[in-house]
This record gives structure tokens, sequence and C-alpha cells, in this order.
């Protein structure tokens, strides 16, 4: 836990189970469970309230905070403060699909040419991680019962493990399911206002900031990023 009294910020954090110092075997709902307890652990024990805590993940860690935000909605009503995912991606087989090692070497995405063969190794992952299901799951419950969502998605596009497309692929179904027809209206309607809400900012650099009811979604791209 890291504080900075000045201006009344913490970081709370934790190594999940098989990582760091923490014992165990990681699995998806092991590591949510994990970060769900460390969350409890701020709003009971500590006293903060949800409208202060703010969800950060990168990488994996975006699959996790984005689970924990719709499971919170889902089964308590709960709004945080806001949700920043830094290099997310939509789920893990559709991520793995399309990876590249070192962002060069493409590893499954030559066997695209024969779905069911892609298929079949996809078949072994276990976890599933399906983010992009969840976030639109979160927008959508916010809406309906008149919540309030605060969702940042940023990516660089130089990005070597994770393809800037997954966020955008998150960023749109996340702004259909925040419409009042559910993403019921037709592409190029969507596209149009998806245009008309884009800040261009130079090559490959943008930011989106998607606003419907007290829902706000922004998706910053950036052409490169630090590790």
């Amino acid at each position: 836990m890291l504080t900075d009294n000045a201006y009344n910020w913490h970081v709370i954090s934790l190594d999940y189970r098989g990582y760091g110092h923490s014992t165990g075997s990681p699995s998806e709902d092991g590591l949510i469970t994990d970060a769900s307890t460390l969350v409890d652990f701020a709003i009971n024990t500590i006293g903060i309230p949800p409208s202060r805590i703010l969800l950060l993940g990168q990488s994996l860690g975006t699959a996790v905070s984005s689970a924990v935000a719709e499971k919170f909605s889902r089964e308590r009503g709960i709004d945080f403060a806001g949700v920043v995912l830094v290099a997310s991606f939509s789920s893990l087989p559709t991520m793995l699909a399309n990876y590249s090692l070192g962002g060069v070497v493409p590893l499954l995405k030559p066997l695209g040419v024969c779905p069911p063969v892609l298929r079949f190794f996809l078949g072994f992952v276990v976890d599933k991680w399906k983010s992009l299901d969840r976030l639109a799951d979160l927008t959508a419950q916010t809406r309906a019962r008149d919540g309030r969502l605060r969702l940042s998605l940023v990516h660089a596009v130089n990005d070597r493990d994770i393809p800037s497309v997954e966020s955008v692929k998150i960023f749109e179904a996340v702004a259909r399911a925040s419409l009042e027809d559910g993403g019921g209206s037709d592409e190029a309607t969507f596209m149009e206002l998806k245009d008309d809400r884009t800040d261009i900012r130079g090559d490959n650099a943008f930011k989106i900031t998607w606003k419907e009811k007290d829902i706000i979604i922004t998706h910053e791209q950036f052409a490169y990023g630090g590790e």
C-alpha cells in the first residue's frame, strides 16, 4: 500500500495467487476472487466508499479489473469512481488468434485460413477472460439502473504484446451497450456518432469521448507507449 497524504491518495495492490510472494496456482476464478477480496477490504474494513475507488489494470490486470467491476455492479449495484484499462484485450482466445511474438512473428494467425484447426487449438485455452462481454454487460447494467460509469481505455499502437485493435473492439462494444437501443443502431449511424466524438491528435493517435446519460467512456490511442 502506498499513501500520499498531501493529496489523500492511496494505492492498494496485491500479488495474485501464484505470483510474487503469494502461494497457490493462478486461475481466472481465483484471480477474480483475490481482487474482489481486496476491494471488499478497502470498502468494508478500511471504510473507503466505492465513489472514491478507481480500478486500474494493465495487460492481464485489465481483465481482472473488468471482471471485478462487472461483478460488483451485477451483485451489489456498486459504481466505482472509475475503471482505467491500459492495454486491454477483448478475450484471451481472440487475442491469441492474432498474437505475434514480439509484434513480428505470428503464432496462431496462419491457422486462420483453416478456422476448424484454429478453433481446435484455442479450445485448449482454459481461462477465457471475456473482458469485452463483461464490460458490455457492465455498461448495460449501469444504464438500466441509471447508475454512473467512468470507463477509460488507453492503448499504444506500438504495443508488441497486445494489439491496439483489441481496445477498439472493446470500445465499440461498450459504446453500443450504452445506447438506448442496446446497440441496435445500424452500422452507419453508429460510426457517424463515433466520428463526431473523435478528436484526432496525430498519426495513429486520437481520443474518443462517448457520453450517454451518466456513462462516460473514453478511448485514448497513442502512436507510442512506454514499457
